[in-house]
């Protein structure tokens, strides 16, 4: 045990009294084995500044030395350069303003106005607005500070003059006064900034003292560390010395490779003969020294002395692993005080997976932190004032008084590497409610109403050039969708007349070039869609909300629960489960984070609360998993990313399970539903043999083909008069549209009436008999509808779209 040690006065305390002396001693062990080993100072680690105020006598001089060597470090070394340029264009340089009065007349007027003053705003006419933000942003992360002063020029328009911080205060000056700090004048009651004294600077680091601006017209941009703090400092002062350390050993490994590499051979002497030294020659390096080098010429013997050899240097090895590896240690520590990430500083190679984009959402907030100060201290205020300048000098005339200054800043679009994945998260946010259309467009830096006007003209000048060109607007763009129109009910006069018996085609125009015609191609008439609307309307009026909500969920689905009644089509607890956690991760997962569509979302719903779902639904379900069961692989699922949250909205595994189960059974049901005996439905009632016909005389096989001759094809006369009539009621409906020939509609009947033999139904729409004829100039008329941009199924426009 080591002894304790006693000095004069403990020696003195255990003569007077030894147990006082005994206590001491205790106590004085007790504070040295509890005290913090982060104060205990040694001769290696010294002890921390004093403590003071974020201000005071030093303060000034520290805030110059750091200034002046970051802003060496700015022109000298690349990476500070780049640092500084990265926030710059990030922070500040798309900026825009977006009015939000309730009048959209006012905004309209006060964008224009504000527009035009910010590209004017520089009272020495060299930069725009948006420039001189990003030379502030610089400024102050450099220097510490920025300062924009509000003036007005010989027209009495407003204006902004930069001011670095370096012109703010006398930077020599030691301030001493808790009333003056670093050139900024303090209310000693309040503690705020009164005025600013501002320098000239001239040649050779000359300040002169030039005038002292009211607080009323400075605005002034800093980043504060401390509440104390009135002056800013430079960003990188916790990064300068490992900036300097940078620069100056890759300078000095750069000479050590140029050195290595410069030396071809070196020769060894053994024998001590310096009598051979005077033939070496005598260059000189830069200084004028001798430098003793021996020539080596290409294709020259050598002849040794005994004692000596030639020895060739193995390849320039610097800089090393080592040193690479400390150089990143040195970078990494830099972008911590910057509050960026390495990666994206630096070395955006080194990033991957979920780490990418946590990276990429720590620089975005970096950034935005940035901009909300640059918000706050400089934008908002001089915006309200020169608006309230506008309105109050009549520039701005349409105005809602005090409230035509409401509005925002956008700063660009947010960085993001996933754009695509937080693109679908903000449609399907804003589809649920979840977000608004404006909030999304200022997320990436654009005005909601100007990109709306924006939309609206190029959807009206494609509109016009599709009419011009006689074509569909959507052939140009999607961004003009397909505007659905409605068949023209057929009068009972256009119907197709029957050929007469006697008629040469009869039924036996049924040609051999058949493709597959979907069911009902009969439209309705008039009188029947009159009758039948009628009948729906006094029905439904009948029927509480409840009950009009069951009655459509059973013409949606009750015909197909009843063809497989005895499936259980209530999802299992396993897929509910899912489906609930899904939704509550989804919910605790930042706006980009957030994965699955309005449907998918819709449908977790569903799930979750056990709802009984459709045969058409679960196969959909089975669609999705058998699709999307790669995502398992993607590089967020351990982390419940989007591609997790899709999966177990849909049910999860359980659901998946589940889905092929009932799947099979349906599967199994149709297969058995079409082998049983005996009567079938309308759909599956096969042609009769009669009319299972094949070939004709009149018409060989090929004529209805897409490059046959249409002359070659022969109907009877009283058919070509009603599809020559249907030519011209076509274009009367469609004057706009290029009417199809009489051929093409002669191919597309005797299509019709090929696949006859193989699409037959003993009646059609409404109950009417059914017939050859009827059923091509049924095709007809949903060619017609075609070729007139109206809404047909998939299966028309794969069977016929070839003549349109």
């Amino acid at each position: 045990m080591k002894k304790a040690s006693l000095n004069i006065i403990d020696k003195a305390i255990a003569f007077i009294n030894p147990q006082g002396a005994v206590d001491r001693l205790v106590a004085r062990q007790k504070i040295t084995n509890f005290q913090y080993d982060a104060v205990r100072y040694t001769r290696e680690r010294q002890g921390p500044s004093p403590l003071t105020g974020a201000e005071d006598y030093r303060s000034n001089y520290d805030r110059v030395e750091l200034m002046r060597r970051a802003r060496d470090l700015a022109d000298n070394f690349g990476l500070v350069r780049s640092l500084l340029m990265k926030f710059a264009s990030h922070t500040a340089a798309n900026i825009s303003y977006q009015a939000r009065t309730e009048n959209p007349e006012v905004n309209t007027e006060v964008e224009t106005y504000w527009a035009e003053w910010w590209d004017k705003c520089d009272i020495t006419t060299r930069h725009t607005g948006s420039t001189l933000m990003q030379v502030a942003m610089m400024s102050m992360l450099r220097d510490g500070d920025f300062l924009f002063v509000l003036v007005r020029d010989s027209e009495g328009n407003l204006k902004i003059q930069g001011i670095e911080g370096d012109r703010v205060g006398d930077p020599f000056k030691v301030y001493t006064s808790l009333n003056l700090i670093g050139g900024i004048h303090i209310d000693p009651a309040t503690g705020s900034p009164t005025a600013y004294d501002i320098y000239n600077r001239s040649f050779g680091d000359f300040y002169s003292f030039q005038t002292t601006i009211p607080s009323s017209q400075a605005f002034h941009l800093f980043d504060p560390l401390r509440i104390d703090q009135y002056r800013g400092i430079s960003a990188f002062h916790t990064a300068i010395n490992d900036c300097t350390d940078i620069y100056d050993i890759i300078n000095f490994e750069k000479n050590a490779a140029k050195v290595a590499s410069a030396q071809s051979a070196v020769v060894r002497r053994n024998n001590n003969n310096a009598s051979d030294l005077a033939s070496l020659s005598t260059d000189q390096d830069i200084n004028g020294n001798t430098v003793h080098l021996e020539a080596i010429e290409s294709g020259k013997i050598s002849y040794l002395e005994p004692g000596e050899d030639i020895v060739f240097p193995d390849g320039p090895s610097r800089p090393s692993g080592a040193f690479a590896e400390f150089h990143k240690i040195l970078l990494r520590n830099i972008c911590l005080g910057l509050g960026i990430p390495y990666s994206f500083a630096v070395d955006p190679s080194s990033m991957s997976g979920p780490t990418a984009r946590l990276e990429m959402q720590q620089a975005g907030r970096t950034f935005r932190r940035y901009q909300k100060l640059l918000d706050d201290k400089i934008l908002r205020p001089i915006k309200n004032i020169v608006i309230a300048d506008g309105v109050a000098r009549g520039l701005i005339e349409k105005n809602v008084g005090s409230k035509t200054a409401r509005g925002i800043f956008n700063f660009g679009a947010n960085v993001s590497i996933d754009l695509g994945r937080e693109s679908a998260s903000a449609i399907s946010e804003f589809k649920t409610g979840l977000r608004t259309a404006s909030d999304i467009y200022a997320e990436r830096g654009q005005d909601f109403e100007t990109s709306m006007r924006q939309r609206a003209i190029e959807a009206k000048l494609i509109k016009d050039l599709a009419e011009k060109y006689g074509v569909d607007p959507e052939t140009i763009s999607d961004i003009v969708p397909p505007k659905p129109t409605q068949t023209k009910p057929q009068a009972p006069t256009v119907n197709p007349v029957t050929p007469a018996k006697d008629s040469p085609e009869k039924d036996d125009d049924i040609g051999g070039d058949q493709k597959p015609i979907p069911e009902d191609p009969i439209e309705p008439s008039s009188e029947e869609l009159e009758i039948k609307k009628k009948d729906t309307e006094e029905a439904l009026a009948k029927l509480d909300p409840a009950s009009v909500k069951m009655l459509i969920a059973g013409m949606m689905g009750g015909i197909e629960l009843a063809k497989y009644d005895g499936i259980d089509f209530t999802p299992p607890q396993g897929a509910r489960d899912s489906a609930k956690r899904s939704l509550d991760v989804r919910q605790e997962k930042p706006a980009s984070q957030r994965g699955m569509t309005a449907v998918g979302i819709a449908r977790a719903r569903d799930l979750m609360n056990g709802v009984k779902l459709s045969p058409d639904t679960v196969r959909r379900m089975k669609a999705f998993f058998d699709r999307h069961e790669v995502d398992k692989k993607g590089e967020t699922w351990d982390e419940q990313g989007k591609g997790w949250q899709a999966w177990n909205g849909w049910g999860g595994d359980a659901g998946y399970a589940w889905a092929r189960k009932v799947v099979g059974q349906m599967e199994a049901r149709d297969k058995k539903e079409l082998a049983r005996p005996g009567p079938k439905s309308a759909a599956q009632t096969p042609a009769p043999p009669k009319e299972r016909i094949k070939g004709s005389k009149e018409n060989p096989k090929g004529t209805a083909s897409t490059k046959s001759k249409s002359g070659d094809i022969e109907i009877s006369a009283e058919n070509e008069e009603a599809l020559k009539n249907k030519i011209s009621e076509f274009k009367k409906d469609h004057p706009k549209k290029n009417a199809p020939s009489l051929g093409a509609l002669k191919k597309v009947f005797r299509r019709g009436a090929g696949a006859f033999s193989s699409s037959f139904r003993p009646t059609i729409s409404g109950g009417k008999p059914n017939s050859r004829n009827a059923w091509a100039m049924a095709r007809v008329n949903k060619f017609l509808k075609m070729a007139g941009g109206g809404e047909v199924k998939d299966s028309y426009r794969k069977a016929d779209g070839d003549l349109l």
